[in-house]
């Protein structure tokens, strides 16, 4: 154990981009609407994907994150 401390700056929240965007497709491309303003349903997306339905997702990524404009850049 240490007996000196160092201090440590404060924590920095990055700023969220998803309050900025006007659009919000993300909102609206999910087929199951697991997205809300505030959440994230993680049960109801899994139940999707599990149910056979969601090959889309599956296939090709989640819609809601294949229409964010943010990591585009990273989209192979």
């Amino acid at each position: 154990m240490f007996s000196d401390k160092i201090a440590l700056p404060p924590k920095r929240r990055p700023a969220d981009p998803c309050r900025a965007c006007l659009n919000r497709l993300c909102l609206i491309a999910c087929p199951v609407k697991a997205f809300s303003d505030e959440s994230y349903d993680v049960q109801v997306c899994f139940s999707y994907l599990s149910s056979g339905a969601g090959g889309g997702c599956l296939d090709y990524g989640c819609g809601a994150r294949r229409v964010c404009p943010i990591g585009t850049e990273y989209d192979h």
